[in-house]
């Protein structure tokens, strides 16, 4: 009897192991649901959309093969045909777009080309980018220190100009006063010649008048 209770606890606790590895499916043999009906696709009713490559359930296959597209994860995608999967046919979704390919291998270069690949021209984008945004900052920075540079310079020729400027229309000024003046002085002369040439003969007769 002893025996026979320590055999039966040997085969309950494989049974165990067995059950929990069970549990563990194998890569490409998980249970998915249908994106369309929310509901587990049975393994032998899987559908894959063409060109979407999306997982459907049988139903949704013929249903959006007969309206000639479907919306699943929030996105409208045309169906142009179904390819009917094997019951043993393994499945590997891309976690990035949600796309059913039958091997690893597939899904892998898949996410590279379609995914990793353009993340990183992206990423190079970007970099480029902000590289020429970078260099345009720096050349207009080192535009402005020179301009600051040479307004020094260049205020003290203005000054100068303007100097220039106002000792010439002062000189002008001067010479026009110096010329009125002086044809002032002119006329001032020919005024008394003309008042001594008048005046002193005038004189003379009457001095000569009154002695007579």
């Amino acid at each position: 009897c002893l025996f026979r209770l320590c055999l039966w606890a040997m085969v309950d606790a494989e049974a165990e192991e067995d059950l929990a590895v069970a549990q563990e499916a194998e890569a490409g043999r998980e249970f998915h649901f249908c994106p369309i009906r929310g509901l587990p696709i049975l393994h032998g009713q899987r559908v894959r959309t063409l060109p979407g490559f999306h997982l459907l359930s049988l139903d949704a296959g013929k249903e959006a093969l007969a309206r000639g597209s479907y919306v699943a994860f929030g996105t409208q995608f045309p169906c142009q045909n179904l390819e009917y999967l094997h019951p043993d046919d393994k499945v590997f979704i891309c976690p990035e777009d949600h796309k059913a390919f039958l091997n690893q291998m597939s899904m892998q270069y898949h996410r590279y080309i379609r995914h990793e690949l353009e993340e990183r021209k992206a990423e190079r984008k970007r970099l480029r980018a902000r590289a020429v945004e970078r260099k345009a900052r720096s050349e207009a920075h080192a535009a402005a220190q020179v301009q600051q540079r040479q307004q020094p310079r260049v205020q003290p020729r203005q000054q100068q100009q303007q100097q220039q400027q106002q000792c010439s229309f002062y000189n002008t000024g001067m010479q026009q006063t110096s010329h009125r003046s002086r044809g002032n002085d002119c006329s001032n002369g020919r005024n008394a010649c003309h008042y001594i040439g008048h005046a002193i003969p005038a004189a003379a007769g009457l001095t000569f008048a009154a002695a007579s």
